[in-house]
């Protein structure tokens, strides 16, 4: 936990997006104890509980409904007076932001994952720009650099490199500069497993020449 601490010192990027993801590596690793000792920060830092519960919505996406579930039965205990807001679902409308912050993220290679998509399964296209890059990253409560950065750090504790790569693109794409997403990893680093942090932090310096 020093360690974290001291990461947490490191003052590129705002306390607020670095709470946010060590929350939701947390969840992905399904650290109880982390999960709460994130919940006491940002309550006594004063984050803001919309962003909180945001950063928990969005795990679903890369941990599973049982993992943000959990999560959001704890964020209650913590923030029980969060006011949530009503809530339609709107596919034509997701689809449509969904595309837009997929080509901000991908850039120039936008076309060429939607084509790879198509071809390995037309289903995951639709549900990965309605549901993913729409529904979720659309919401305002987060920027999308924010979100970004949340991505990375999920993937990067369950280690999936080809999506992790994306990703890391995403965050350049997105506004990061490469110290401030060092930053980010080195908060990360003391809960990855040991033989991926080289080739995290070597997946930053590549991207980032």
């Amino acid at each position: 936990m020093c360690s974290i601490e001291s990461a947490l010192k490191a003052n590129r990027v705002n306390i607020n997006t670095k709470l946010l993801c060590l929350l939701v590596s947390a969840i992905t690793i399904k650290d109880k104890e982390l999960i709460k000792f994130c919940f006491q920060l940002l309550k006594s830092k004063k984050i803001p509980a919309d962003k909180v519960y945001e950063a928990i919505l969005q795990t679903y996406l890369f941990c599973g409904f049982p993992a943000a579930i959990e999560a959001l039965i704890m964020f209650h205990e913590y923030f029980p007076r969060h006011n949530k807001s009503k809530y339609s679902y709107k596919s034509e409308q997701f689809l449509k932001a969904g595309k837009a912050n997929c080509k901000l993220i991908y850039g120039s290679n936008y076309e060429k994952l939607i084509a790879k998509f198509k071809k390995i399964s037309p289903e995951m296209e639709q549900w990965m720009l309605i549901e993913g890059y729409g529904k979720v990253f659309n919401r305002s409560a987060l920027r999308l650099k924010v979100r970004e950065a949340l991505n990375v750090c999920m993937l990067a504790v369950n280690y999936y490199p080809r999506q992790l790569f994306s990703h890391i693109k995403g965050c350049k794409n997105a506004g990061f500069r490469k110290m401030e997403l060092l930053e980010i990893i080195d908060l990360i680093l003391p809960i990855m497993a040991k033989k991926y942090q080289s080739e995290l932090k070597a997946l930053v310096n590549n991207i980032f020449i």
